[in-house]
């Protein structure tokens, strides 16, 4: 959901992923698995997104189980426990970016050409962020603890074990920042929640019809979303 509307995270769809010739010989069934996790994701996040007020009212947990985005996770501040809060979008994040880096993985360079096809605004960044990956390393995925920065590393043929172990150290400072600095703002978040509280049909059908009307455009408009996600 990034905006009301955004925190669709995995923009390469299932169709489009089996439109990609492979980049790495392997196991066919895994190279199904991590198209199939992506696309599960993504409708899942997609459905969070579009609940959110609802999910964030009636069950905080839940809203972070469908799509741990740093605005939730601001938001979640207020309403729970930071242990339960990590222990529930920490494995939910960190599938996501395994998923991601799969599909990295297989379909490699060939993924990276086809996203700046698709959205030649996002390539010249995605290009340069491959670089700085190519340069730092995994370091990266500490520092910058993106789902697309976790395609680059399976595209690099970065090895599990030292992924996995950047990989959740990274995810691990994303989401205690992000539930931190909403614990310091809570005088702000505060109000939020009491006007989605006493106004949460009204706005989750608001967020309802963002996220389809969104869906819509992507559909009509491929080419203005960078397929492999913005975080």
């Amino acid at each position: 959901m990034r905006r009301c509307t955004g925190c669709y995270k995995l923009g390469v769809t299932a169709e489009a992923s089996h439109a990609l010739p492979p980049g790495r010989s392997g196991s066919p069934r895994m190279r199904r698995l991590s198209v199939g996790l992506m696309a599960a994701i993504t409708a899942i996040a997609t459905v969070g997104s579009a609940l959110s007020p609802w999910l964030l009212v009636e069950h905080p947990l839940a809203l972070v189980a469908f799509s741990p985005d740093v605005r939730h996770l601001v938001l979640l501040a207020a309403q729970a426990d930071f242990g339960p809060v990590l222990a529930v979008s920490l494995p939910r994040r960190a599938l996501g970016i395994l998923a991601t880096y799969g599909v990295g993985y297989f379909y490699g360079p060939v993924a990276i050409a086809w996203a700046e096809h698709r959205a030649p605004r996002f390539g010249a960044a995605l290009r340069w962020l491959e670089r700085q990956f190519a340069r730092f390393g995994a370091v990266l995925l500490v520092v910058y603890p993106s789902y697309t920065l976790g395609s680059l590393a399976g595209a690099a043929g970065t090895p599990m074990r030292v992924f996995v172990p950047a990989m959740l150290v990274g995810q691990f400072g994303y989401i205690a920042a992000a539930y931190y600095f909403g614990d310091a703002v809570r005088d702000w978040t505060q109000p939020i929640l009491v006007f989605l509280t006493e106004h949460m049909v009204a706005s989750t059908a608001v967020c309802v019809g963002l996220v389809l009307a969104w869906q819509v455009k992507r559909r009509l408009s491929p080419g203005d979303e960078p397929p492999l996600g913005r975080d």
